[in-house]
């Protein structure tokens, strides 16, 4: 999380501002081991959507992913007509 906070007063942008412009979102925070391949992520974060969406009856917000680098990477590996989520 320390690539997403400000290094002089500590906010975590995610956080701390994103929910004001957004509304009532629902902000999540996703991390994955360096050595991890992009499809073992991938596979964990859809995995990570499945458990909290189950517990939840809001279907309906919908779903803005913020990534970059290799974390763009998995999320565009789950967002693939061919990737694992169907």
């Amino acid at each position: 999380m320390l690539s997403w906070t400000h290094r002089q007063s500590g906010a975590l942008w995610l956080m701390d501002f994103l929910d004001k412009d957004l509304g009532d979102a629902n902000i999540y925070t996703f991390g994955y081991p360096s050595f991890a391949s992009i499809g073992s992520a991938a596979r964990d974060l859809i995995q990570s959507f499945e458990i909290e969406r189950s517990s939840r009856a809001d279907f309906d917000t919908p779903i803005v992913f913020i990534a970059s680098g290799t974390g763009g990477l998995v999320v565009k590996q789950v967002q693939s007509p061919t990737g694992y989520y169907r």
